[in-house]
């Protein structure tokens, strides 16, 4: 009767081992580190601009400037950031790079229609001719993209675009080249590009 007492409490024991395992202990995850955001008016995209083959054929960059004129075009608001990048063509200035990035969304919008009001002022010019339906839109770029080309009566196009990513207003004027809109779009694709994941939070 003994041994028949202990060989069953021996198989409970066993049982209740089985039943409950020793469970391992839950890792603690480890907190992902919070990437700090870098302020707008602290940016430096003097390198950003502007990369190897971006330009149509001919035209390279020349200065850099970050001296913005606070005019009236957006409020009187200056930009958080502005950096203007100026271009070359033969050796000639012949156009640049004009970036505005504001903390509010708001002066974006202010920015981008004043510089559009600016495109169509040009287009009246009597010595300059824009084609018909310019400013036109231009899918695939930016939120919102215009983009003239202005000719004179020696032939010398020039093509402007406008657009807006998130917080930044963009304009990109090159001068004198030949018929190449194609070049100057796919440009300010490649600059929109890079530009989003700075100017997007």
């Amino acid at each position: 009767m003994y041994r028949v007492f202990i060989f069953t409490v021996l198989v409970a024991t066993i049982l209740t081992a089985c039943n409950n395992p020793l469970s391992a202990p839950t890792p603690t995850p480890t907190p992902m580190p919070t990437a700090t955001l870098i302020p707008f008016s602290a940016l430096q995209l003097d390198e950003l601009i502007i990369q190897p083959n971006d330009l149509p054929a001919g035209v390279s960059g020349a200065q850099i400037s970050h001296h913005e004129k606070c005019d009236s075009a957006a409020g009187n608001k200056c930009a958080e950031y502005y950096i203007n990048q100026d271009l070359a063509f033969e050796d000639n200035q012949h156009g640049q790079v004009e970036i505005w990035i504001y903390e509010e969304r708001q002066y974006v919008s202010a920015r981008y229609n004043v510089q559009l009001d600016i495109f169509k002022a040009e287009c009246e010019k009597a010595e300059k001719q824009c084609y018909p339906g310019d400013p036109k839109p231009i899918p695939d770029l930016g939120e919102s993209a215009r983009m003239i080309d202005v000719y004179n009566f020696i032939g010398a196009d020039s093509f402007s675009i406008v657009f807006t990513r998130c917080n930044a207003v963009v304009l990109v004027n090159i001068r004198g080249v030949a018929n190449d809109p194609d070049g100057v779009i796919t440009y300010a694709q490649r600059l929109d590009e890079r530009l989003t994941s700075i100017v997007c939070r």
